[in-house]
């Protein structure tokens, strides 16, 4: 499956100048660095080697991972279902609330005891 172009030549040129001003950025980082401290040549040479090949190359396989996974399911088609149950929140404590009016309720109010979690509209 091919990815598709940017719509419109405006977003493309977005993409462009953060594409630019982020090589820009790298660069004038290294030149600060390069600059303004004594590096010793063996930590410089790591360095350069982790920004410019361990890096990418870390990157690169995390999307060749991606791209195999997609190739094994397929598009997302739908999201995962999820327990709807709500009667304990993460705290332990017992939730009382009327979901469906919550639902169309423009203000929901949360009392909260010790022990219990009271869901509201207002």
């Amino acid at each position: 499956m091919r990815r598709r172009p940017l719509p419109t030549v405006f977003r493309r040129a977005v993409h462009a100048l953060a594409l630019v001003a982020g090589w820009a950025l790298f660069f004038l980082a290294w030149w600060h660095v390069l600059a303004t401290q004594a590096v010793q040549p063996r930590d410089m040479l790591l360095l350069l080697a982790a920004s410019l090949l361990i890096f990418p190359a870390l990157t690169f396989i995390w999307v060749l991972h991606n791209r195999r996974i997609f190739r094994a399911k397929g598009p997302r088609t739908g999201l995962r279902q999820v327990e709807s149950n709500y009667a304990r929140d993460w705290a332990g404590q017992t939730v009382h609330a009327d979901w469906e009016a919550l639902r169309a309720a423009r203000v929901v109010v949360i009392d909260a005891d010790g022990t219990d979690k009271h869901f509201t509209h207002g």
